[in-house]
């Protein structure tokens, strides 16, 4: 089906090697599952820990959206979108 998000599932190392190859420097970003939405293309939805690049930096939740155009191999460095999430109490 086109358009719907998939249920998230654990990242193959081949995404999470994807994403870390786009991704910028200052936070380091574990990824801990993934959704997928087919549209010209597919977007990946990456629920991730990140931390900053810094002594004793807290653990944050975020979820970055990757897309990766049809018939390519590698996310679009143009296309990332990185949204930091509230923390639960």
């Amino acid at each position: 089906m086109s358009g719907q998000w998939t249920r998230f599932r654990p990242c193959t190392s081949s995404e999470c090697s994807k994403l870390q190859q786009v991704l910028g420097i200052g936070i380091q970003y574990q990824p801990l599952s993934v959704a997928t939405q087919k549209e010209n293309g597919t977007t990946y939805c990456f629920y991730c820990n990140g931390t900053v690049t810094a002594p004793e930096s807290p653990a944050k939740p975020y979820k970055i959206y990757a897309h990766q155009p049809e018939g390519s191999q590698k996310f679009d460095p143009k296309q990332i979108q990185i949204e930091e999430l509230p923390l639960q109490p």
